[in-house]
């Protein structure tokens, strides 16, 4: 049996991309989780004026936790994951293991530093 998102969190965990076809207000498939992750933090966000791309940070077992939220058909979305990736690079962390929530194929190769598992 598949564990669910909340259970695939363990401390090994740095953060989570999250690649779906639909705008956060729209409440995409995950998206109750997610929020319950990181403590209604979706949820409180201004979710009525959303971005093909947003950012969240957040603690998991004590250590920095981040949330990376893209659509995928934005035009921007190699750049924005690079910049992320880029981004995450730095904070104080002993981890590098991000989960990937996504239909659309992020090459693991590019981000070698990091180990990435898909859902």
């Amino acid at each position: 049996m598949d564990k669910s998102l909340t259970e695939q969190i363990t401390p090994e965990f740095l953060g989570i991309i999250w690649v779906t076809k639909d705008q956060l207000n729209k409440r995409p498939k995950y998206f109750d989780q997610i929020d319950y992750l990181f403590n209604g933090l979706l949820t409180h966000s201004n979710l009525a004026a959303p971005h093909k791309k947003s950012i969240y940070m957040g603690k998991s077992y004590g250590r920095p936790f981040f949330l990376a939220h893209f659509e995928e058909t934005s035009s921007d979305f190699e750049k924005d994951i690079d910049e992320t990736f880029n981004m995450v690079q730095g904070l104080n962390s002993g981890s590098k293991k991000i989960l990937v929530i996504s239909d659309r194929n992020i090459n693991a190769k590019k981000y070698k530093n990091f180990s990435l598992q898909t859902f």
